[in-house]
């Protein structure tokens, strides 16, 4: 009698540390989830019904009411073996993409058990979960779903067997799967079933079905601009998606936390900046065209002669800049694409950003339209930065976008080629973030 009740008491204080484990590690992940700083804290609230089945759990001969059903056996016997009731409650927050963590809590009456009757057992359940939603752009999502907790069917304080607590409640593994149903931008449905395997003797495993409403709180996007925060280079200044949801002031294809002068427009390899003479007098002005992405395939005459605008009394320059302005459209365009043209891109991206860039491809499409012998080759590269095998598909993501906005304009694929180089092919030494930025880049080339 000594020796069973010292068991009893051994037990109760093993399942004391098991429940004192189990909150104190609820407590940190929550207590980490509410004083986060990242800027797409999203959290979920759930309240619905559960349905406890114990039948088609497989059980083995040493649990409780044993014998049951093999496996999925009789799944879909609602009438005979699903113990519904309530409630389930769960609290949970978005931690990466469609990943969620969260605390889920669930109360039920048992009432149907195979081969017992007249009985009347509370049902206990919590845990812990991750749940990765796989997201089809529709109404409805499926999930998969996993969690740690304990459960139990009360046999002894209040179904009257005179158990202790720890001979009735045990450690759990719950894998389950579900559909998330989406009937406006906050709200849904849920509807999971859920595998709770017990992992010590003194718990009965069972299949847990839940329905259950939720509601979205917190937002997702904090500039108003449209895009959720996790894919918002800017979250906290509402930007065009096009630009990764950042603001570009001064219209000039580079974001304003790139731009070096992010109110006055200039060309890319010069970080945004316009482009400055400090040998004159006084100040001149580059002008800072499409065409001065291929600055370096003309002569330094030329570059003179068609892009500097000296700062002389206008009146005297009238004749001087019309005439500039003839050679540029009559000459300049014919000289450059007779070169290479070059796109550039922003750090591990393979978007086609700016003004000029997109302009650039229409000159590169009127002229293959006039010329329809001539066939081009796009050479994608990148920085160092990142991995080779990295580099080369970026590149060739970079090459492929130019090309796709070239079919996009009417050209035909079968007259242009691409390929990936990654950082294998320099335009300059990186010694500093502008040597990068003339490496994330695309070489167009006629033949």
């Amino acid at each position: 009698m000594k020796h069973k009740y010292v068991k009893s008491i051994c037990r109760t204080t093993q399942t004391y540390l098991i429940i004192k484990k189990y909150f104190l590690v609820v407590l940190l992940l929550f207590s980490s989830g509410v004083f986060s700083q990242e800027s797409d804290n999203k959290w979920t609230v759930s309240v619905g019904i559960n349905a406890v089945d114990v039948y088609p759990a497989g059980l083995e001969e040493t649990t409780q009411f044993y014998p049951q059903g093999e496996l999925f056996e009789d799944f879909f016997n609602v009438s005979d073996h699903w113990n519904f009731g309530g409630p389930t409650v769960s609290i949970s927050r978005l931690i990466y993409k469609k990943l969620t963590f969260g605390i889920e809590m669930s109360l039920n009456k048992i009432k149907k058990i195979e081969g017992e009757s007249l009985i009347d057992h509370p049902y206990y359940s919590g845990n812990i979960f991750v749940k990765k939603v796989f997201d089809t752009n529709k109404k409805i999502n499926p999930y998969l779903k996993l969690g740690y907790g304990i459960s139990g069917i009360d046999r002894g304080l209040f179904g009257g067997e005179n158990l202790m607590f720890s001979e009735y409640f045990s450690e759990t593994i719950e894998p389950g799967f579900g559909l998330q149903i989406s009937l406006k931008k906050k709200i849904g449905l849920e509807i999971s079933s859920s595998f709770v395997n017990a992992i010590e003797t003194t718990g009965i495993s069972h299949f847990r079905h839940q329905a259950t409403m939720y509601v979205g709180l917190g937002t997702n996007d904090k500039d108003k601009d449209g895009i959720i925060n996790r894919k918002d280079k800017c979250p906290d200044a509402a930007g065009d998606i096009s630009n990764f949801g950042c603001p570009d002031t001064d219209e000039d294809g580079l974001i304003d936390i790139e731009d070096s002068c992010p109110e006055q427009a200039g060309p890319l390899d010069n970080n945004g900046c316009p482009l400055v003479d400090e040998n004159q007098d006084q100040t001149t002005l580059l002008v800072s065209e499409t065409l001065s992405l291929t600055e370096s395939s003309t002569s330094t005459a030329d570059k003179e002669d068609s892009f500097l605008l000296e700062n002389k009394n206008l009146n005297q320059l009238d004749s001087d800049i019309e005439e500039k302005n003839q050679k540029i459209k009559s000459q300049g365009l014919n000289q450059i694409l007779s070169n290479e043209l070059v796109v550039y891109f922003p750090a591990s991206k393979a978007i086609i950003l700016g003004r000029k860039a997109l302009e650039l491809l229409l000159e590169i499409r009127d002229h293959l339209d006039s010329n329809l012998e001539k066939f081009i080759i796009i050479e994608g590269h990148s920085s160092s930065d990142g991995g080779e095998e990295y580099n080369i598909k970026l590149s060739l993501e970079r090459a492929n976008s130019v090309k796709n906005h070239l079919i996009n304009l009417g050209i035909s694929s079968d007259r242009i080629k691409t390929f990936g180089f990654g950082s294998k092919k320099p335009m300059s030494e990186e010694n500093s973030e502008r040597d990068r930025l003339l490496n994330r880049r695309v070489e167009i080339r006629f033949q």
